[in-house]
């Protein structure tokens, strides 16, 4: 997905903050989550949007649509 994404402007961070527009989150592997459901990156996200954030947290197949849209 970061190649994709830089390849249509997107900046890639190595870390969620209130400047991230978009999270794209992928299929965990729930033995590196060290008890959690969810990605370090994800709840993050969900934190930030719960104090207002404005970040779209979408999967990779949405992402992929999103950017086919733009051809």
């Amino acid at each position: 997905a970061a190649n994709h994404a830089s390849q249509y402007g997107f900046k890639i961070g190595s870390s969620v903050s209130k400047k991230t527009d978009y999270l794209v989150v992928g299929v965990q592997d729930l033995s590196t989550l060290a008890g959690h459901d969810k990605s370090t990156k994800q709840r993050k996200a969900e934190e930030l949007i719960a104090e207002g954030g404005n970040i779209q947290v979408i999967t990779e197949a949405e992402f992929l649509r999103l950017i086919q849209s733009t051809d």
